[in-house]
């Protein structure tokens, strides 16, 4: 599946040329009035191999310009295995995507086309919200963080064959949660740019660690995401220490950017001291799950 949301360019006389079937997945979303931009099934088949190795390149030549990102998003959301017709698929992906809020009967799209928000909602489903979202799809692979390749699937016992009777739908506070998916995407792009790989958890410390800093009280998303980036490069209970509550605490009080109540920190020796006096705590007094911050 194709996302052509955020208006990424694809060239697809190659698969044109090979004879492979396509399909738009038609939303209703006013966002989605114009059909340019609604995403692209193509069925590839599985012999056609080097058909899928050229999206695989391509998936991963386009992560690897943060910025080009930022700006246009990611065109590949990555490879479904499935025995249904395309049509079918078409259908039950509509059905997932679409969704209805609740409490006020809000139309809102849940872009699964955009492997980011793929990868982040999964995280947040329980095993039957899984099941609704993969239908017919037997397997569901794509490029993560990691440039590895991450597949999501349920077990053959838990998935009827043809499309749940169920739609997906999410509850009021997981779309609250899905509200700072773009935040965690923010900062994994800068994240990954100060190390050589990013650990396979990501997403689970990123979480983490904004909401460690939204817990001290900050609110702006550049303070947060500041106190965030310090978290991940030095110690998961960094905002815990009290010389850095202090600060923070200050900070919010004063109305001070929170950059400059934090660089009365000496840089290195400072962070560094805090960062062995947190280290001196056995991991069992600060194991936190990022599901519950």
């Amino acid at each position: 599946m194709l996302d052509r949301f955020l208006g990424n360019s694809v060239d697809l006389d190659v698969f044109a040329v090979r004879g492979c079937d396509s399909a738009e997945v038609r939303l209703r979303h006013p966002a989605f009035t114009d059909i340019s931009r609604t995403p692209l099934l193509l069925r590839i088949r599985p012999e056609d191999s080097d058909l899928i190795a050229l999206v695989l390149d391509w998936a991963m030549r386009e992560q690897a310009y943060p910025y080009r990102e930022a700006a246009v998003g990611l065109a590949v959301a990555g490879w479904m295995e499935t025995s249904a017709p395309l049509e079918t698929l078409v259908r039950h992906l509509a059905a997932a995507m679409e969704q209805r809020i609740d409490t006020s009967g809000q139309l809102r799209v849940l872009r699964l086309s955009d492997r980011r928000v793929l990868e982040y909602v999964w995280e947040l489903l329980d095993s039957a919200q899984q099941v609704s979202l993969l239908g017919p799809i037997t397997a569901w692979h794509f490029i993560d963080r990691c440039d590895a390749v991450r597949s999501i699937g349920c077990t053959s016992a838990d998935q009827d064959d043809g499309i749940p009777p169920e739609s997906l739908r999410l509850s009021p506070g997981q779309w609250l949660q899905l509200e700072q998916c773009q935040q965690i995407q923010e900062m994994a792009r800068g994240w990954r740019g100060m190390v050589d790989v990013l650990p396979r958890n990501y997403l689970h410390q990123l979480r983490a660690a904004l909401a460690a800093a939204k817990r001290l009280g900050l609110v702006a998303n550049h303070d947060v995401q500041l106190l965030a980036a310090y978290i991940l490069q030095i110690h998961p209970l960094l905002a815990s220490h009290h010389r850095v509550v202090e600060l923070v605490g200050r900070s919010i009080v004063e109305g001070s950017p929170l950059q400059d109540a934090l660089a009365v920190i000496p840089d290195p020796e400072g962070w560094e001291q805090i960062k062995s006096e947190l280290e001196l705590i056995k991991p069992q007094q600060y194991a936190f799950d990022a599901a519950h911050t």
